[in-house]
């Protein structure tokens, strides 16, 4: 963003001898590309020597400084900047760059003063917008963030970069009242954006949609569903929220409340099937709620009389399909909402028509297509491993996680850039160099991972293996869906990643070893096709942040509950009703609301956990260099230790752990490289 405005060159900038202007014109679009690649020394050696031609050229006094900013030379900029303002002090990008320079040395109010100072110069910066709302979500001011994000994208209606953010920080926003234009907001995001995740901004959704009249009065009063007049009213309001709907075609909604009144709504509509009329609104809202209960893999609690209604209902179905007849979309769709329609009889009988068709390919087609898909995948060699074997048996019967829309980068970029915007300490610069790197992701469970990572960086090709075949069918699918052309999955255990006979510039494996039987072996094998230069980004389980779920896990194996479908759901509902602070903690877990998810985090048949002072040994065993963690938790760890080292002092990060124990809740998220 520091060079957004240099992009279309003014003349005015540069010195008035044509011969130099036409010589620093020509050149300047070449240093552009160096800095937007991460070639930040030569961009630099580059822009000094058009510097020498126009001393005074705002342009590239402005590139240099923003250079100075990428390379960590905040204070060297700063003074480069101050010189562009007394130059032109009413050039708006000179306030904006100094902002910047000034946030890097953690002045983060004195930089938001010379942002706010850049849009009174130029009130449609949308640039300056944008890191307005970055200072304000840095100071934990989440509402005016979004304002200010709100801003840039009404001055630059296409601002990915705003959009970007401001997903990040609605993710992190509980709101106290009802507000139809941040609903509304929301809305655009996911129908028209391809890089936020529906999960990362469903409980922000949540927050708003509980201040909703009727969802208010759905929670208060329940269902009657003794007459079907209550029920149609109900739907016909709950139609009209159109985030709620949205979501819950989306994503698991993660809210008791909203579990309790869809379990209620669901048999309200079993229990009057036959008395509703074939209207849209109620056809919509029921699509919905078939949708819903696929994406949390019919998590809700089935009473005995509904398993009795959902029994004749079904039967009904395969009587009218063998005999060559459809049956209504109501019916399909309230069947739908209790068990998937590729588990009923003569279910390829069934014809499509519009209002049946999203629930149709959702539960028929996908899967199909799945099944085809996984076919055709390469093993590298047979699973022998004991561990490896069970663990790949849980993820065959429940491919994890169940997605419906990822969260691409909005833009891809060099790993040389990657690195300077992540603020990674690489042990071997070299790294900067590889301009079309492979890729590993081990581990890609349904494909979330991969894909991410694929948008991320520029001209990758992308390795992606994984255990299951089933995770992979998902997983090949969803690429198809989004049109990646990069990734290759392949079926197999880490431990046997000798058999690709490749080496990669970056290895990627998230909340994947902690699962193995020795996670150090399965390290080693990473290691073993990691480049002399590669990046490697390990997440692991922190052994602080889950001291609660190891507790659930305990009371789990001592029980010897099942992980079947039945007893899970069974043992959840004993969850819910617990007053055990241990247990209301799990509530806030996404993780608890979906099937696959709930057995990931409590039934697991294998899992380890890690503390800091492990990681640091693990890495010196393995010859590995600490790179620096990767998350929004780096801001909150540099209001307490400011040092320019400490982000990559591990001693200093374990420090901040124990005082911040749910600090790493997501997982230990770090980047290492192998150590010269």
């Amino acid at each position: 963003t520091a060079v957004e405005a240099l992009r279309s060159l003014s003349g005015k900038n540069f010195t008035t001898v044509t011969p130099a202007k036409i010589s620093i014109e020509k050149e300047f679009g070449r240093v552009i590309k160096l800095y937007n690649d991460g070639e930040l020394k030569n961009a630099l050696e580059k822009t000094e020597k058009l510097l020498k031609l126009s001393p005074y050229s705002i342009t590239l006094l402005n590139l240099k400084g923003a250079i100075k900013i990428k390379q960590g030379n905040p204070a060297e900029a700063l003074e480069i900047f101050t010189k562009i303002i007394k130059l032109n002090p009413k050039y708006p990008d000179g306030y904006n760059n100094m902002g910047m320079a000034l946030q890097e040395l953690s002045r983060t109010n004195e930089a938001l003063n010379f942002y706010q100072s850049a849009v009174k110069i130029k009130p449609n910066f949308a640039t300056a917008h944008n890191n307005i709302g970055n200072v304000l979500l840095e100071l934990g001011q989440i509402a005016e963030a979004i304002k200010a994000y709100c801003n840039a994208i009404s001055c630059k209606k296409d601002y990915s970069e705003a959009y970007f953010n401001l997903s990040l920080a609605l993710r992190d926003m509980i709101f106290t009242r009802n507000d139809q234009n941040i609903q509304r907001l929301i809305l655009d995001i996911l129908e028209n954006y391809q890089f936020s995740k529906p999960k990362d901004l469903v409980k922000s959704a949540i927050s708003i949609l509980k201040f909703n009249r009727i969802i208010i009065k759905l929670s208060n009063e329940g269902i009657d569903s003794s007459t079907t007049t209550h029920l149609k009213k109900v739907v016909l309001e709950l139609s009209k929220v159109k985030l709620f709907c949205k979501f819950m075609t989306l994503v698991p909604l993660p809210d008791i409340t909203f579990e309790k009144s869809l379990t209620e709504l669901r048999s309200a509509i079993l229990k009057n099937i036959y008395n509703l009329e074939n209207c849209s609104y109620f056809l919509s809202f029921q699509r919905s709620l078939a949708l819903q209960c696929f994406i949390n893999e019919y998590i809700y609690l089935v009473s005995n009389e509904e398993a009795e209604l959902i029994k004749s209902l079904e039967a009904e179905i395969g009587d009218i399909l063998k005999n060559g007849d459809q049956p209504s979309a109501q019916m399909l769709l309230c069947l739908a909402s209790y068990k998937p329609l590729n588990e009923v009889k003569f279910c390829d009988k069934i014809i499509v028509n519009e209002d049946t068709i999203e629930v149709h390919k959702q539960q028929i087609d996908d899967p199909r297509r799945e099944n085809q898909l996984k076919k055709y995948l390469t093993s590298i060699a047979t699973i022998k491993d004991k561990v490896s074997a069970a663990v790949r048996a849980q993820y065959e019967e429940n491919p994890y996680p169940r997605w419906i829309k990822v969260g691409l980068h909005y833009r891809s970029v060099s790993i040389a850039r990657f690195a300077s915007e992540t603020k990674l300490k690489l042990a071997n610069p070299e790294i900067r160099k590889t301009t079309s790197p492979s890729i590993l992701i081990a581990g890609c469970g349904t494909g979330q991972h991969a894909i991410t990572t694929a948008s991320r960086f520029k001209n990758s090709q992308v390795i992606a293996l994984d255990l299951s075949l089933a995770s992979l069918g998902y997983a090949k699918r969803k690429t198809e869906e989004i049109g990646l052309n990069n990734i290759e999955y392949i079926h197999g255990d880490i431990l046997h990643l000798q058999q690709l006979g490749k080496n990669f510039d970056i290895i990627e494996s998230s909340g994947v070893l902690h699962h193995m039987n020795n996670p150090i072996d399965g390290w080693k094998a990473l290691v073993g096709c990691l480049s002399d230069n590669g990046l490697m980004k390990i997440g692991l389980y922190s052994e602080l942040a889950r001291d609660h779920i190891v507790k659930i896990r305990g009371e789990v194996e001592i029980r010897k509950i099942a992980p079947s479908p039945s007893s899970i759901k069974i043992f959840r509902n004993e969850i819910i009703k617990s007053s055990k602070e241990h247990h209301k903690r799990i509530l806030n877990s996404s993780d608890f609301y979906s099937t696959s998810d709930l057995r990931d985090l409590l039934f697991h048949v294998k899992e380890h956990r890690f503390s800091i002072p492990q990681i640091k040994n693990y890495l010196n065993q393995l010859q590995l260099k600490f790179c620096g963690f990767e998350g929004n938790l780096v801001k909150n760890f540099k209001k307490i230790h400011n040092k320019k080292e400490d982000p990559y002092d591990l001693d200093r990060w374990q420090a901040y752990e124990t005082a911040n124990p749910r600090a790493f809740a997501r997982m230990y998220q770090f980047w290492c490289q192998k150590a010269n």
